[in-house]
């Protein structure tokens, strides 16, 4: 095929492929369908990336939702692609795309790859590459953690990635870095989940900054792994602590940081906290109503693909959290999720489910349900 039909053969692909995508936006899994459906367009070659990535980033400052597009096409073995797409369009420095892929693959930002991009960006307005969040989360991770080397070359990087838009803003950075500094002096005098308790109103206020929802989370994270901040023993007491409270919240308010609230909610549901075998059920159970927090926020589908699968789930677990999930979800009539719900079902024995109203009444949903009626799924 000469280099102008195979030119014209994919435009029209492309044309066809956001026609698609501008039409099924609001639907997470049409969007998970659409990227593996065009990603043997995009995917072929960093000339394709380029394109694709170029007209999905323009389309994404009017249509938010696309911006979860843009990230999935970052992902891991992605992230090299857009690395050889941004050097082949000639629009960037070699060894700072270098850096910008750097941290996404790695879990703690380099110290080269931090002033490197500090040195660079302090003369240039073209942010594009930095606003997206695999780079925030390892840089705002780091900041907000026991490290504190260049600390002033992090703040500076995140605060002109968040706030520089078509030109250079220097007081708005300043003071975006302030409230960064203040925020983090404030997480170091909080040493406890009692002195978060009390501080909660305050938190929850801070958080409704996106940067520094962001930054709470990441401390939030690690505190929950430090044994003299919380005694877990104390869970049992049916206080929920203060910290899930913060978390349930931005996962309300910020749909961009959802995955990392569901990460840290996994990990602690993972989790065997060196207490009685009894007491992890419990915990677990506890967990699950934030996974149905996560659910009600819109955040679906990663949740019951996780649930469904995890081996960590027993039959009392699926059976409490398909008794919590049918009077606070209204389902939708879509196939996958009752893939999944059912799939969770079938780990249950038939007596047990027969003694669950809930669950049977979840069955009689999925039966009554078109989709699942029309293609006979449901009797495979």
């Amino acid at each position: 095929m000469d280099a102008s039909r195979e030119l014209d053969e994919f435009l029209s692909q492309l044309e066809t492929h956001l026609t698609h995508l501008l039409t099924n936006v609001e639907d997470e899994d049409q969007l998970m369908t659409w990227m593996q459906q065009t990603k043997s367009l995009w995917g072929q070659n960093a000339h394709n990336y380029l394109i694709c990535y170029s007209l999905v980033y323009e389309l994404s400052k009017t249509n938010h939702a696309l911006v979860h597009v843009l990230e999935l096409m970052e992902l891991g073995k992605d992230a090299k692609m857009l690395s050889e797409a941004v050097i082949y369009s000639e629009q960037a420095i070699a060894e700072i795309v270098h850096s910008l892929v750097n941290i996404q693959l790695t879990p703690k930002p380099s110290l080269g790859d931090v002033i490197r991009l500090y040195k660079h960006y302090q003369s240039s307005t073209d942010v594009g590459y930095l606003q997206n969040a695999r780079i925030f989360n390892p840089l705002i991770a780091d900041v907000f953690s026991d490290s504190r080397s260049h600390q002033e070359e992090k703040l500076w990087l995140l605060a002109f990635a968040s706030t520089t838009k078509d030109r250079l803003d220097p007081q708005l950075i300043q003071s975006t870095i302030d409230g960064l500094k203040s925020l983090d002096l404030q997480l170091q005098r909080v040493v406890s989940m009692a002195q978060l308790k009390d501080q909660l109103l305050n938190f929850l206020t801070l958080v409704q900054d996106p940067l520094l929802s962001m930054a709470t989370l990441h401390w939030l994270k690690e505190k929950f792994y430090d044994e003299n901040f919380y005694d877990w023993n104390s869970l049992t007491l049916g206080q929920t602590p203060a910290g899930f409270h913060l978390l349930d919240e931005i996962a309300h308010i910020h749909p961009l940081q959802r995955p990392v609230v569901f990460e840290i909610w996994k990990s602690l549901f993972e989790r065997e906290f060196g207490v009685a075998p009894v007491l992890v059920i419990q915990f677990r159970d506890l967990f699950l109503n934030h996974f149905i927090v996560l659910l009600q926020t819109g955040y679906v589908m990663p949740v019951l693909d996780y649930l469904a699968t995890h081996e960590r789930v027993d039959v009392l677990l699926y059976v409490s959290f398909l008794q919590k999930l049918v009077p606070k979800i209204e389902m939708p009539c879509d196939l996958h999720v009752y893939r999944q719900l059912v799939t969770m079902i079938s780990h249950i024995p038939q007596d047990v489910r027969r003694q669950n109203p809930s669950v049977m009444s979840l069955l009689g949903i999925v039966f009554d349900c078109s989709c699942c009626r029309d293609c006979g799924w449901y009797y495979r």
